[in-house]
């Protein structure tokens, strides 16, 4: 996402100040000075791709954090290789789901890790209002 929105201000400003390219029109407001920048226009196509960037990355961030901060340690079917995703985590030393192999590596000392549990979902509501915060 940074990535996109890097580029996106880089070939702005290189677009911006190319040399025989119109980059100002005037409109109906031309009588009080009023200039209309078509890169600066949010129905252009880069304001589009850089908005449906934004919204699929942070949707997927939300719903990742969301399940962090409610559900630790549960698998969502839909998303590819979340178990690994979990087991890199760490949520299945805090959070083992019942009758797996985690549960029966785990299922002992996961209280011990209360901790990392806690962490693990302060982190997930921080990155959850982040990500809302972006979309709203």
């Amino acid at each position: 996402e940074a990535f996109i929105f890097g580029m996106y201000l880089l070939l702005r400003k290189r677009n911006h100040s190319t040399v025989g390219r119109p980059s100002t029109t005037t409109t109906a407001s031309a009588a009080s000075g009023a200039t209309y920048r078509i890169e600066n226009d949010p129905k252009s196509l880069p304001s589009r791709i850089v908005a449906r960037t934004t919204f699929i990355v942070s949707s997927l961030t939300l719903l990742v954090s969301l399940r962090d901060l409610l559900f630790p340690g549960n698998i969502l079917p839909f998303v590819p290789r979340d178990d690994i995703y979990l087991e890199w985590t760490g949520a299945f030393l805090h959070s083992p789901p019942p009758d797996t192999v985690e549960a029966d590596e785990h299922g002992l000392e996961a209280p011990l890790f209360a901790g990392d549990k806690f962490v693990a979902q302060q982190l997930g509501m921080y990155l959850a209002l982040g990500a809302f915060l972006k979309l709203c």
